[in-house]
């Protein structure tokens, strides 16, 4: 009897501190509680994530006495007890969470059902966010991101596809990034991650912090790396993990890196086959070459996120081409009477 009347007790107090009703004698004692229970410190912690999601919720009246007894039925609970318990299942259905109320010698626990968030940057828009943790990132055109609904309490994990600009807050829960060639440990840092499924390259690139990447399958085996700022990590993709290559570099311009986030184009010897799909992600077109010399094509240089028509015309006016726009379709040709001014560069 004693346990029960502890127990009881004990969520009484909690449902007072997170209605901010607590007296100064009681708010000593659950300060005192909190120190010396890891466990009800921890089921505080995500039920108060809950409580602070009331305000979202779309009831303007809520029948608690109704709810009591959906939750009664779930609960063999003796009558003089009903109190302390009613305020917890109204606390609980409230939040409309995924869970049961279950008893076992006079305790009650929380049985909470993973839920995932994804969110997404479709092809032709970017997106910008703020996590639960007050991280944010930038979803870059083609792009998405999961999580599982106790991401800021027990574990700050994030699943990447497509590119994202990360800036995380400092915290005691590691930030990890899991991408499909790698593994990103982060410690209160930016950094910039493109990791598209059909790209050639994975690239990881560090501006401020530091980031310890592990599990980097290439040829020579499993492999792991510390980056510093300004350096960057290119995983060379292949079919065949064997033929997989990494390179670590340094000196990286890492404005130039992180420009999309801000509204730029930017690309540094990098091919037109390389730059189209770029450009396919972000304005949601395909793009067809008419000769394959034009692949081959090499840009440097920085570009404003204007309209399809006057990025394309910016191509124009430093290369030998010409293009057409039909929809959603753009055909890429040689300019014949432009081509003798150039030069191509041939595709390493």
């Amino acid at each position: 009897m004693l346990e029960k009347d502890e127990n009881n007790r004990q969520w009484y107090l909690a449902v007072r501190a997170l209605k901010g009703d607590l007296s100064a004698s009681e708010q000593e004692k659950w300060k005192e509680l909190l120190r010396n229970d890891t466990n009800l410190r921890a089921d505080f912690e995500q039920v108060k994530v809950y409580w602070e999601q009331f305000d979202k919720l779309p009831y303007s009246y809520i029948d608690t006495d109704k709810d009591w007894q959906k939750v009664a039925k779930k609960i063999n609970k003796r009558r003089n007890y009903a109190v302390i318990w009613k305020y917890a299942a109204v606390l609980l259905l409230l939040a409309v969470a995924s869970f049961m109320l279950m008893q076992s010698s006079g305790w009650f626990s929380f049985e909470f059902r993973e839920t995932i968030t994804v969110i997404e940057a479709p092809i032709g828009s970017q997106t910008y966010v703020t996590l639960p943790d007050s991280s944010v990132i930038w979803l870059n055109a083609g792009s998405k991101i999961s999580f599982n609904n106790n991401f800021g309490l027990s574990n700050r994990s994030i699943m990447l596809h497509g590119e994202a600009f990360f800036d995380v807050e400092k915290s005691e829960v590691p930030f990890n990034v899991i991408t499909p060639h790698y593994d990103i440990a982060v410690l209160g840092t930016t950094f910039n991650v493109r990791a598209y499924d059909d790209d050639q390259k994975q690239v990881t690139t560090l501006v401020h912090g530091s980031l310890k990447i592990s599990n980097i399958r290439t040829g020579n085996g499993i492999k792991a790396a510390l980056l510093k700022p300004g350096q960057r990590l290119t995983l060379i993709k292949h079919e065949d993990l064997s033929r997989q290559m990494v390179e670590m570099e340094g000196g990286i311009d890492v404005a130039a890196e992180t420009a999309w986030k801000d509204g730029w184009l930017s690309v540094r010897s990098e091919s037109l086959e390389a730059f189209a799909t770029k450009l396919e992600r972000l304005y949601d077109i395909t793009i067809h070459f008419e000769d394959d010399e034009l692949r081959n094509y090499r840009y440097t240089g920085k570009i404003r996120q204007l309209s399809l028509e006057q990025v394309l015309k910016a191509l124009a006016l430093t290369s030998p081409i010409e293009f057409d726009i039909k929809e959603k379709q753009v055909t890429v040709k040689i300019n014949e009477r432009t081509r003798s001014k150039y030069n191509t560069l041939e595709n390493h």
